[in-house]
């Protein structure tokens, strides 16, 4: 049985996110790390306001209150942070600890069983 590289899985999985990302949420470029020192209002730029609106309100009450109210749809809330969430993606690329310490344990494979590394 061949092993693939854990560079090759994340690659694979990194394409894989990226599909998933609508047409319209993908960013045209990511800044480099050094130019963006607090991510936290970045999507703004890319977001309606009222998407914006929606994502910055931190108290779940009021935002299930305007639902009831009619305020906002559950769809449009539940899009607006769908958005966010890509948009945050694009800028943090995932961390492959796991598959970091899996393509290692498969290195010495038989040195110790999977069952008993991952705790």
């Amino acid at each position: 049985m061949s092993h693939r590289s854990w560079e090759s899985i994340v690659s694979e999985k990194r394409a894989a996110l990226w599909a998933k990302i609508p047409q319209a949420w993908r960013l045209p470029t990511v800044p480099d790390k050094t130019e963006l020192r607090n991510c936290v209002d970045f999507p703004h730029q890319f977001m309606s306001e009222r998407a914006y609106g929606i994502t910055e309100t931190t108290d779940a009450g009021t935002l299930l209150a305007q639902i009831s109210s009619g305020d906002y749809s559950s769809f449009e809330v539940t899009e607006a942070f769908c958005q966010r969430a890509a948009i945050a993606q694009q800028l943090v690329s995932p961390r492959p600890d796991r598959l970091a310490r899996y393509a290692m344990l498969t290195r010495v494979q038989g040195e110790l069983p999977l069952r008993d590394y991952v705790r």
